[in-house]
């Protein structure tokens, strides 16, 4: 079991940080001109530390984030459907049919100039995770600890 155990947790450590340059803007939380920053944090955690999480926008995976790491994407004006996944296009068939289907948070109607802030994790744990978790921060505060605490974690090309 110990075995299975040590292979599962090797497969999910393969998040890299970002380029220093481009966390350093990240942390500052300002919004491109004419674009919406969307911000993905995921806090340490004991349960399902060792999985990786997936955020989506409009069914695309925006990053691998794992404990202690964030993403932000910048995105034009309009409707976006926020959700969180465990799988990942990348996955094996067998990893993917295994796994539950996405977590939709909402849809967002982005505005120029905001920013929007998104707490993910999961509760439980087990060999396939636990159940999937996506919310808001209580406060603008929280969501910039987050930040500060974490890895960067350059987002994917949508």
């Amino acid at each position: 079991m110990g075995y299975v155990a040590a292979v599962v947790l090797v497969g999910c450590s393969s998040v890299q940080p970002g380029p220093a340059q481009e966390a350093a803007v990240a942390r500052a939380a300002k919004p491109l001109e004419g674009k919406s920053s969307i911000y993905f944090c995921r806090q340490w955690a004991y349960a399902g530390g060792g999985i990786s999480l997936y955020p989506r926008i409009d069914g695309k995976a925006v990053a691998t984030l794992e404990t202690k790491t964030f993403t932000r994407v910048e995105v034009s004006p309009g409707e976006y459907e926020i959700a969180l996944a465990y799988s990942d296009e990348r996955d094996s068939s067998f990893f993917k049919a295994v796994q539950r289907a996405p977590v939709k948070m909402e849809t967002l109607s982005a505005k120029a100039g905001e920013v929007y802030y998104y707490w993910i994790g999961m509760a439980g744990s087990s060999l396939f995770g636990g159940s999937l978790t996506i919310d808001h921060f209580d406060n603008k505060a929280q969501a910039h600890d987050c930040i500060q605490e974490s890895i960067y974690v350059s987002p994917r090309t949508l």
